[in-house]
């Protein structure tokens, strides 16, 4: 049976950020309950089908430590963006806390490592057991199509699986 991947700091902030954007809702993106019925949500549409789902969770980069610039863009526009990431961080990694004692889903993080990185080993063995279907918006994850016959792309913004070939 094919397993779910999920990107969870991607696919989590990116609906988060979608909450934030809407003056209605914004408060939503940084509310315990709030962050925890849209985790739910989400991964309970899998459960239900009966397929396994894996949250991967950023920890610590590696890559920040040996090269500081990285991802220099994303900290530099932190200020102009709304989206309060540090708030909502805290918030999310309580409720990845919760999924991981409370539910069938697991939780994978590395020190060190980032979850796209986490993704990327786990597609690796995964892909000749049964499948995996990797949930991000994060297309350099397209990649692993190339290589692995069993991985599969979903898209939750576009809410549509994607191929290397739709890049």
């Amino acid at each position: 049976m094919e397993t779910q991947l999920i990107d969870g700091n991607n696919v989590f902030t990116t609906l988060a950020q979608s909450l934030a954007a809407d003056k209605r809702s914004a408060h939503a993106a940084y509310d315990l309950d709030s962050v925890r019925k849209m985790v739910v949500h989400y991964i309970s549409k899998h459960i239900q089908a009966g397929r396994p789902v894996v949250i991967a969770a950023d920890a610590a980069s590696w890559r920040k430590q040996e090269f500081p610039p990285y991802k220099w863009r994303r900290y530099q526009n932190k200020g102009r963006d709304e989206f309060r990431y540090d708030d909502f961080i805290v918030v999310f990694q309580k409720v990845l806390e919760e999924i991981k004692e409370h539910s069938p889903c697991a939780v994978l993080r590395v020190p060190g490592a980032e979850g796209d990185d986490i993704i990327a080993a786990f597609a690796a063995i995964m892909a000749e057991e049964g499948g995996v279907c990797v949930h991000s918006t994060d297309k350099d994850l397209l990649q692993l199509q190339l290589h692995y016959s069993g991985v599969r792309q979903f898209s939750p913004t576009e809410w549509k699986y994607i191929t290397a070939q739709s890049k």
